[in-house]
């Protein structure tokens, strides 16, 4: 527990830091699907230094689902985009 509150107090640090930071730069207009605020948050991941990966795609990252997106992870069943984007990619 004695390690939890340090890392817990610098985490709000950097995160308050980030925000000032962000907003004294000007606003930002963000083009939100409609709906998000529905959406499922289905898991989140981290992507450290450690990894090779780290360069491009380092960070904090949350997914979240639509309704159609969750009929999908509940059935095994993809969406034919994601799924043809997917084995393009193979």
């Amino acid at each position: 527990m004695r390690r939890f509150v340090p890392i817990f107090g610098a985490a709000l640090l950097l995160a308050g830091g980030a925000a000032g930071v962000a907003s004294s730069q000007g606003k930002v207009e963000v083009a939100y699907p409609d709906g998000f605020r529905q959406w499922t948050h289905v898991r989140s991941g981290y992507i450290g230094p450690e990894s090779s990966a780290f360069a491009r795609f380092g960070g904090m990252h949350n997914i979240y689902a639509n309704s159609i997106a969750l009929e999908g992870y509940r059935t095994g069943e993809h969406a034919p985009a994601l799924g043809e984007r997917d084995r393009q990619r193979r």
